[in-house]
């Protein structure tokens, strides 16, 4: 045990001087977190040449968030909204409340990313596109519904692809009467038309997807303000395409083969593919059920709690949100159609490189020493949705200024706002990262318990029945079972209804 101890207490200070000789002597958008009594004789006897320099060091870019901070979950400060494009000011400017705001920010950024097509940046050797995957968490009925605005942002966009579907849709159908009305004379049908989207319905099956994903030219989104939905859809055996969103964040190949005439083969070399999604913290666990699920560190990840207080909903002095977002979205369907013909590439200076790498790279450092290596690729993920975020502000910007070029290059303050709105979702993220550990740790005893308890097959109602006499609410049993389905101990025989493998 001792040696044990020895060691994790190496490990830690070897980590820790390597964060120390990675502090850098300008002040950079991290701060300073407070260490036990040993890890701060380190930083004294490594630093501490007169009393001033600890206060120097407290305002160096120091590897960790600071522990108040990782207390709760923090809004996005109020210079990031001053300071955001205008398409965005005006958007997240109609929200008073600073939680709805941010939902807003966060919602927003994740559709209008997924309308900046024909525009591509460069992220670890890889092309990258403006994509991003967002996930609010919070209590029913708690402000997470105001996301559903953000949707109608992409309203004349999907308004638009649906009237070209339903025009070569009925050229098609007119082609078919006519060959069947010539018979043998003329074959006028060629094949049924490509049927694309812009939103991409989460309920959908695996082949369906992909096939919508293939058919779309520019990319598509999949916006979600019930997380439920997309739980449904992986569950059956048709919609098991959660290979198919982890993929499609880093632009992987995706393909599916279906049964048809021709027996079609379908390959996307390069998926563009946005997800925002909302749920309760019981529909993040059901969807995702663990930290460590893959899905999870590719998320933004917003999270908090609702305050008991009620809000006036006469709508007095209050703007009409309808109107306005039906005007924004007009806004942006300029922007989506302005994009059609360029093609155009994102850079970042070399100054924001090296602030990039820095920066990230303490923060997994410091993640690494007080969260363990099971958060590095929160951190690593979060990495590349902020190089995303300031491709779709440096676009924003681009635009307002009529300033559209065929290589962008991201101004010192969209590139400052997307690295203070990372951080405060990777504190998010970090949380709830911590939340569902605690979760997914409880004592295994109380699931194998009830495993065993459990007939060959049974329903819910028999599981809950069988948890509580050995002393599991009701309410945990739904997450139980669900674990057991990931570990492939129980299978889904019909709705409701289970059976042991």
């Amino acid at each position: 045990m001792n040696s044990n101890h020895n060691y994790e207490l190496s490990r830690k200070n070897v980590l820790l001087e390597n964060l120390l000789n990675k502090i850098a002597a300008k002040d950079c958008c991290t701060t300073y977190a407070e260490f036990d009594n040993s890890s701060k004789n380190m930083i004294q006897e490594k630093f501490m040449k007169d009393s001033n320099q600890i206060e120097n060091i407290a305002r160096c870019n120091f590897a960790t968030l600071q522990s108040d901070e990782l207390t709760s979950n923090p809004v996005i400060p109020e210079n990031v909204y001053e300071n955001l494009p205008s398409f965005l000011k005006r958007t997240c400017g109609l929200f008073k409340d600073e939680r709805e705001r941010d939902v807003i920010l966060t919602s927003a950024l994740t559709l209008v990313g997924g309308s900046q097509i024909n525009y591509q940046g460069n992220y670890d050797n890889r092309n990258v596109y403006p994509n991003l995957y967002s996930f609010i968490v919070a209590p029913p009925s708690s402000g997470k519904g105001c996301m559903s605005f953000s949707k109608k942002l992409g309203f004349y966009i999907q308004n638009e692809i649906m009237e070209e579907n339903a025009r070569t849709l009925g050229e098609y159908k007119k082609n078919v009467k006519k060959s069947k009305e010539k018979g043998a004379e003329i074959n006028l049908v060629t094949s049924p038309p490509k049927i694309k989207a812009f939103f991409l319905p989460a309920n959908s099956s695996a082949a369906a997807l992909i096939a919508t994903m293939n058919d779309s030219n520019y990319g598509t989104i999949m916006f979600e303000t019930e997380a439920d939905t997309l739980n449904n859809a992986l569950r059956q055996k048709w919609g098991g395409f959660s290979d198919v969103l982890r993929s499609a964040f880093h632009h992987e190949s995706v393909q599916v083969s279906r049964k048809s005439d021709n027996r079609e083969y379908i390959n996307i070399e390069s998926p563009k593919l946005s997800l925002a999604l909302s749920g309760t913290p019981n529909q993040i666990m059901n969807l995702l059920h663990t930290p460590q699920n893959g899905l999870f560190s590719r998320f933004m990840i917003y999270n908090f709690d609702s305050d008991i207080i009620w809000k006036d909903v006469s709508g007095k002095d209050s703007p009409n949100l309808e109107i306005d977002f039906d005007k924004l979205a007009i806004e942006l369907k300029s922007m989506y159609d302005l994009l059609k013909d360029k093609s155009i590439k994102f850079q970042l200076t070399d100054l924001q490189w090296k602030t990039l790498n820095q920066t990230f790279d303490s923060w997994q450092s410091g993640a690494v020493v007080y969260y363990g290596e099971e958060t590095v690729a929160n951190v690593r993920r979060i990495g590349l949705s902020f190089y995303r975020i300031t491709m779709i502000l440096t676009m924003l910007r681009a635009i307002e200024n009529k300033k559209l070029e065929s290589v962008l290059t991201c101004d010192d303050i969209d590139f400052k706002s997307a690295l203070q709105i990372a951080k405060v979702y990777l504190i998010h993220g970090i949380l709830m990262h911590q939340k569902m550990a605690r979760i997914t740790s409880e004592p295994k005893s109380k699931i194998t318990e009830l495993l065993k308890k459990l007939p060959k097959n049974f329903s819910k109602k028999i599981a809950i029945e069988v948890a509580e006499e050995i002393g599991v609410k009701s309410r945990t049993v739904h997450t139980y079972l669900q674990e057991l389905l990931s570990l492939n101990k129980i299978k889904n025989t019909e709705f409701g209804k289970f059976s042991k493998v």
